[in-house]
């Protein structure tokens, strides 16, 4: 199946659910959720919930994320520090609650009853915020500065052993999902995102503009062929 959703996007796809569901963005604010076996669409966030909604004036340029029945997501854009993140039930598209948090171009990530959202800012423009809110009300929690005007793009996280890794400022941050202390950091050309493995492995690449770049891994056993080392 195709759909054409008009004016492209990097957001990237989010498969769950069973049966398997798609969600992805349906144009600047809105959120649509598809049948990932025959591409029907299911509810779109604009058009058939009770309350419709969007997170209009901002856009969808990370992905959403959707843990157990729910989903959640942030808007983004390139001048504002503050924006909006919603909660809805990932079946029927329904808000459940709407709250101001930092915008961000990456999907917020969920830990046990806590969502969290790294963002503030685009380019160095505000500060690299990590926002903690309850996954059940979206009561704020906590919030923490770990880079002031930070540089952040697409810098997705993950977590691993009860530890949340984040790349902001090509620094990676080592950070406690309680509180947002930084526990540790690892200065050097990071960018991206941050993925970790079924056994704690942490990777992240490394770049430059112009210049080579590098996979490295962090707290494993190194896999033939990359160039890593090993976080004491």
């Amino acid at each position: 199946f195709r759909h054409d959703r008009g004016p492209g996007t990097a957001t990237p796809p989010f498969l769950a659910g069973n049966p398997s569901r798609i969600f992805t963005t349906a144009g600047s604010g809105n959120t649509i959720c598809y049948n990932a076996a025959t591409g029907a669409p299911i509810w779109q966030s604009n058009i058939d919930p009770t309350a419709p909604w969007t997170v209009d004036p901002y856009i969808l340029t990370g992905s959403m994320t959707v843990e157990d029945t729910r989903l959640y997501a942030v808007g983004h854009n390139f001048t504002d520090t503050m924006g909006t993140l919603v909660c809805a039930d990932a079946l029927t598209g329904e808000l459940e609650w709407q709250v101001v948090a930092p915008i961000s171009d990456s999907p917020p990530l969920v830990i046990g009853n806590v969502v969290y959202v790294w963002g503030g800012g685009f380019a160095g423009t505000g500060d690299a915020l990590l926002w903690a809110f309850h996954r059940n009300t979206g009561d704020e929690i906590f919030k923490a500065t770990i880079v002031s005007f930070g540089y952040l793009f697409r810098n997705y996280m993950a977590a691993a052993n009860d530890i949340i890794y984040a790349i902001g400022d090509n620094n990676l941050y080592i950070i406690d999902p309680a509180n947002g202390n930084v526990l540790d950091q690892i200065n050097g050309s990071y960018t991206g995102g941050v993925t970790v493995d079924e056994v704690g492995g942490v990777y992240a690449h490394t770049a430059s503009f112009g210049g080579p770049s590098g996979l490295q891994t962090f707290g494993v056993t190194v896999p033939i062929g990359l160039t890593s080392f090993i976080l004491e």
